[in-house]
């Protein structure tokens, strides 16, 4: 998006898909930038169910299926990588299950 519409556009486009993704995050859970154009949504609850969590993925892909609308421009954004880790695994394995998943 950078290359293309500038960097104003592309932090526009930032702050919308970080937006739509800290709306679906559940109470106790966290959002953040890890660089570029990469997000990671860390939940601290026990897991109620493989389908719970199987909703809220969904529902974060979902989110960004409608383009983000700017003055005259239409940007498709899509997420790209899911990883689900049960209890004690350390930061960065969480991080690099989200970055090359197995699911």
């Amino acid at each position: 998006v950078n290359e293309i519409y500038g960097h104003e556009t592309g932090d526009q486009v930032l702050v919308e898909t970080s937006n739509r993704l800290a709306a679906l995050r559940p109470d106790g859970g966290a959002l953040a930038r890890l660089g570029s154009d990469e997000f990671i949504v860390v939940l601290a609850f026990e897991m109620r169910s493989e389908e719970e969590i199987g909703r809220l993925s969904e529902s974060l892909i979902e989110a960004m299926v409608p383009p983000v609308e700017l003055e005259n421009r239409s940007i498709k954004v899509s997420l790209s990588g899911r990883g689900i880790s049960t209890p004690g695994p350390t930061c960065r394995s969480i991080v690099q299950k989200a970055r090359w998943p197995t699911i």
